[in-house]
């Protein structure tokens, strides 16, 4: 199961697609605890991404900076995975997604978590598994 601490969800949330709004999107990073995923923190969009109404494409160096610092200061956590919006109501995601979900998977020895916020619901895959929804924690 994929658990994200509130405080994260919120921030998530706030990023839902509402009227002419472009993707949002970041990392993921956080730790296991038992058979458990926690995400305890994300990287949210900068000014360098490129974000249209339906793309979100994780260009800006700044995630990776947040990432390190994070990654730096709390030793127990790694990185999970990517998160971003699409302005569906029950999203999917788009064959690019896969693509790169794909090649991202590749390059890790454990199965990495992909988020995608849509407008009612939110998609949740954990390597090769779709988890029918996410849990918050404190």
């Amino acid at each position: 199961m994929v658990l994200i601490e509130d405080h994260i969800y919120k921030i998530m949330m706030s990023h839902k697609q509402r009227r002419n709004q472009k993707e949002a999107g970041g990392i993921l990073l956080g730790e296991q605890r038992g058979k458990h995923i926690v995400v305890r923190f994300i990287t949210s969009p900068k000014k360098k991404d490129i974000r249209k109404s339906t793309f979100f494409h994780r260009k800006d160096p700044l995630h990776i900076v947040e990432g390190q610092t994070v990654l730096r200061d709390h030793p127990t956590i790694s990185y999970l995975g990517e998160w971003h919006t699409h302005p569906q109501w029950n999203p999917k995601p788009s064959a690019l997604d896969t693509k790169q979900w794909y090649q991202l998977q590749r390059t890790r020895h454990r199965p990495l978590v992909f988020i995608i916020v849509g407008v009612n619901t939110t998609y949740v895959r954990f390597g090769s598994h779709v988890l029918p929804r996410i849990e918050k924690t404190d």
